[in-house]
């Protein structure tokens, strides 16, 4: 009967954890109003997490039929999200923050839902979700840059990066736009 609850629990577990998870971030929204303000850690780790999925969505690219235009959208925004992503590591290592190994299991089923995605419709669902992730990225920095970090030298990083997601969000809104 113990195991049957266990598993029970793990279960509604994982689908909280996948309900939640449609865009990077969003279990930690509900999370932060809870607990208030998160520290520099939490913040970094949970943005290299942010990277691997991003990074890994924009590789699908490469695997599918798509547009000149989008594959070469994919391209920019895996080089940017190295970029971010050595940054958030020489800051963690400056810092001694542990950081993940790959991106978050609910960013894994989401991913996989658009890598069953028919070849015909996946630029357009494509473009769509790494569109909601850059306006959820642009808003995360924007809080933390304002009133998450309490490290100096992480809030000037996340004022320098900034306009970069910004830039990428731009395009990403553009092509958005073409696709429909």
């Amino acid at each position: 009967m113990m195991k049957m609850i266990k598993k029970l629990a793990l279960i509604s577990q994982c689908v909280i954890m996948f309900c939640c998870c449609e865009q990077p971030g969003a279990h930690r929204e509900q999370i932060e109003s809870a607990t208030g303000v998160k520290n520099d850690s939490q913040w970094v780790s949970e943005r290299i997490a942010d990277c691997y999925a991003t990074a890994h969505l924009a590789s699908l690219v490469q695997d599918k039929q798509s547009s000149q235009e989008i594959k070469q959208l994919a391209v920019s925004i895996t080089m940017q999200q190295d970029t971010l992503m050595n940054g958030l590591k020489n800051y963690a290592a400056q810092k001694e923050i542990s950081i993940p190994a790959i991106e978050r299991q609910c960013d894994k089923a989401t991913i996989e839902k658009l890598v069953a995605e028919d070849p015909k419709t996946f630029d357009k669902a494509w473009c769509k979700k790494m569109l909601s992730w850059y306006q959820e990225a642009v808003q995360t920095y924007e809080r933390a840059a304002v009133n998450e970090t309490t490290g100096t030298a992480l809030t000037n990083w996340i004022n320098k990066t900034l306009p970069s997601i910004r830039s990428t969000l731009n395009k990403l809104i553009v092509s958005e736009k073409s696709l429909r």
